[in-house]
């Protein structure tokens, strides 16, 4: 191997590690964290449609947000048996 070659060789080892423990990380950091915004923003926006609607179906929204999932106990009993069987 010639000089050429071996300071090539390290130069790329060295450009790999500082990617595997500077550049990727921060990637992966920032995508939990997107991920996390986009659920959170998505959570809001549905509490926020649900109370502006004044619906009252169940939603993900009124199980975090405590408000009253229905009125009609009485559909939703009725809806839960067409789901899950008759017990």
């Amino acid at each position: 191997m010639n000089a050429m070659s071996t300071f090539l060789e390290s130069l790329l080892f060295a450009v790999a590690c500082v990617l595997g423990w500077a550049v990727f990380p921060i990637f992966i950091i920032a995508g939990g964290l997107a991920l996390f915004l986009y659920a959170l923003i998505a959570e809001i926006t549905l509490s926020l449609a649900h109370a502006l609607s004044g619906a009252t179906a169940l939603s993900g929204a009124t199980v975090l947000s405590g408000a009253e999932a229905t009125e009609d106990q009485a559909a939703a009993r009725k809806a839960a048996h067409r789901l899950c069987g008759t017990p």
